[in-house]
């Protein structure tokens, strides 16, 4: 990646650097934001979650993974799914294999009995919701904590972070990549497909590709 700082004296910015920004989720991105229910039974807030302006839907199962491709935030009952996909351990297995394939994604499992510690332990990063005594207004809250954590610029960039970290990017180049995102935040810049496009080495150009990460540019908004 070709240097941004020439004066070794000037500042690179970091993600700490956004705190000096306030940052809100308008009302009208909240639809924006593709919401993926997993049930066999029906889902009984659907229609009210679309009338508090959540973009969601739901299926009975996936036929195949990218189904969800599309999506953003995905949540699956813990049972009687993933069937169609033989994943064992029914949603706990259908979770953690398109947490393989999507892991830049946000998701939760929810059922109407006790989660054992065993499958808490299977289940990282995903929410665990207990259905039981969950009712409308605890659903809408908990889409709007998803669909926050989802809006978040900090939250993007620990995620793309961490994935070229696997890739064993420099350290050097994660810097420098930093500053540049954080940058274009704190500048209102919304085309993240011509930042990661712009001024990238071959190297990280090809990685970000092969890790297939995609930035939800158009749901970022800035107070």
């Amino acid at each position: 990646m070709t240097p941004i700082i020439k004066n070794p004296f000037s500042k690179l910015l970091t993600v700490r650097d956004l705190a000096t920004k306030s940052y809100q989720l308008k009302s009208q991105n909240k639809n924006l934001v593709k919401i993926l229910i997993i049930d066999d039974n029906d889902f009984e807030y659907e229609n009210e979650m679309r009338v508090c302006g959540f973009n969601i839907n739901c299926v009975r199962d996936l036929e195949y993974f990218n189904m969800a491709e599309p999506y953003h935030i995905i949540i699956s009952d813990i049972t009687g799914v993933g069937k169609k996909l033989n994943c064992k351990y029914e949603g706990v297995g259908l979770i953690n294999a398109l947490k393989k394939q999507y892991p830049y994604k946000l998701y939760g499992v929810y059922t109407g009995n006790k989660v054992s510690i065993d499958i808490a332990t299977v289940l990282k990063d995903v929410k665990i919701i207990t259905k039981t005594g969950f009712d409308k207004d605890d659903w809408e809250s908990l889409l709007d904590e998803f669909v926050k954590e989802n809006n978040d610029p900090k939250t993007w960039w620990l995620k793309l972070r961490g994935a070229l970290l696997d890739e064993d990017i420099s350290l050097y180049e994660l810097t420098l990549l930093e500053h540049k995102y954080v940058n274009y935040i704190l500048h209102n810049k919304t085309d993240f497909k011509k930042f990661l496009e712009d001024n990238l080495s071959n190297e990280l150009k090809s990685v970000l590709i092969n890790i297939n990460f995609n930035f939800n540019n158009s749901i970022l908004s800035i107070a």
